[in-house]
């Protein structure tokens, strides 16, 4: 059997992260809440989303406004593409 062959570790690039597009299904809470512009435009269609701000930092961070409304039944398709319209205006989100 052959060991593949690797290169060396000061060969190691990190990848780069292009910037990218907000979206409900796409970044996690904590990101929507971080921008206020996009903060403003969920709470806009969500009011209630407001009390998601009080949820824990772990749970912002790996979660996404479409998992946090399937406790309260899914999130409704005319409802996302709504708010997945408006964010899609706003410039490219750079990663951090």
């Amino acid at each position: 059997m052959d060991a593949p062959i690797y290169l060396p570790a000061v060969a190691y690039e990190a990848p780069a992260i292009l910037p990218y597009k907000l979206a409900v299904r796409a970044v996690s809470c904590g990101e929507l809440i971080a921008d206020p512009q996009a903060w403003a435009i969920v709470l806009k269609h969500m009011p209630m989303a407001r009390m998601l701000a009080s949820q824990s930092e772990w749970l912002l961070g790996t979660m996404t406004l479409a998992d946090f409304a399937l406790f309260a039944g899914g999130l409704d398709p005319k409802l996302e593409a709504a708010i997945d319209g408006e964010l899609g205006r706003l410039p490219l989100a750079n990663p951090q």
